[in-house]
């Protein structure tokens, strides 16, 4: 299925006005990124700190409700290393 002629018109002309985020400094690149709505409520969030080679690393772990037996899932967000962020991933994971 086709892309509506405007919608093609918007991204041409948006991606005219602005460098593909990869060729922009990690700054800039950091500055332009939006962070979706928050999540839906879940039990439980606790922030913690994991130790790095470099320093800390940020770690968040969810509970969705307050049972014992419940499976785990390992989220690392993407960015590259530069611009994602743990409150960028955020949504996504109260979600699953």
């Amino acid at each position: 299925m086709p892309l509506d002629p405007l919608a093609v018109k918007f991204l041409e002309a948006s991606s005219a006005l602005q460098p593909p985020i990869w060729q922009l400094p990690a700054a800039e690149a950091r500055a332009r990124r939006v962070l979706p709505p928050p999540g839906p409520e879940v039990h439980e969030v606790m922030d913690m700190e994991a130790a790095g080679p470099d320093g800390p690393i940020p770690v968040r772990i969810y509970w969705p409700s307050d049972e014992a037996d419940l499976p785990a899932l390992v989220w690392y967000h993407g960015g590259g290393w530069t611009i994602g962020s743990i409150e960028g991933a955020d949504a996504t994971c109260r979600r699953l």
